[in-house]
């Protein structure tokens, strides 16, 4: 049996029963970024030991938006994540994604490229750019 050198571990952020994605998605729909702002704010007081404000984070709340059909708001949830994590590939293709919903594809277009300019090996950016072209 061979032995590695590196190891992975998974870990479970707990939050008193509540779920971050789900507080900030209400927030966000009902106040736009001022909500998403006040409501991250609030998260961060509450819980100050735990970096709950990663890219899953973001990746969650577009996630609710999207089951919400709230299409709009989740541009605005994948532009902060941007904003937040500016050589993320995966914002990008998620901000491209929202871009389609909203039909706004010369947009859509603009951030898989982006998002390929950041990871070349990204082939659901390569993938949604051939579907674009093909219009």
């Amino acid at each position: 049996m061979a032995m590695s050198d590196e190891v992975s571990i998974r870990l479970k952020i707990i939050t008193r029963g509540e779920n971050p994605a789900q507080i900030l998605a209400e927030a966000i729909s009902k106040d736009g970024g001022v909500g998403f702002t006040e409501a991250s704010e609030k998260l961060k007081k509450k819980y100050p030991e735990t970096d709950i404000f990663n890219e899953n984070l973001f990746s969650s709340v577009g996630r609710i938006l999207a089951r919400q059909e709230n299409n709009k708001v989740m541009v605005e949830v994948f532009q902060l994540w941007i904003d937040k994590y500016p050589n993320s590939s995966r914002a990008y293709y998620s901000l491209g994604q929202a871009y389609v919903t909203v039909e706004e594809l010369k947009l859509a277009k603009k951030q898989f490229k982006k998002a390929l300019d950041i990871d070349p090996e990204n082939e659901d950016a390569k993938n949604q750019l051939t579907k674009l072209n093909e219009y």
